[in-house]
Parts: C-alpha cells; sequence; structure tokens
C-alpha cells in the first residue's frame, strides 16, 4: 500500500477510459493529476458484465 499525495490548493484534473471492453469483462483506468500534470494517483479496475436476464435473479 502506498501513502496518497496531499494537492493544499490549485487544481486537480482527472481521466478516466475504458481499455478493453469484451463480452463479459471491462477493464477501466483512471488517472489523477495536478495542474502542472504530475501523476497524483492511478488505479484500475475490472468489472465482470452478466447478461440482464441472470442479474435479476
Amino acid at each position: 500500500m502506498h501513502k496518497g499525495k496531499v494537492v493544499h490548493k490549485g487544481k486537480v484534473v482527472h481521466k478516466g477510459k475504458v481499455v478493453h471492453k469484451g463480452r463479459t469483462l471491462t477493464v477501466s483506468e483512471a488517472a489523477l493529476n495536478d495542474a502542472n500534470g504530475k501523476l497524483l494517483a492511478f488505479g484500475t479496475e475490472t468489472c465482470s458484465i452478466f447478461p440482464a436476464n441472470l442479474a435479476a435473479r
């Protein structure tokens, strides 16, 4: 586990995108940068996709 960076003032910019979308899995990533473009945080996520008829059960 890493300790995060502290931003006391100024703007932060976030960007997120889907890296891969398949039939049953989707991978996405997000980044948080300060106003100068310095990376403050980065994360990825993997999600399982279930058909709507199975999710309601």
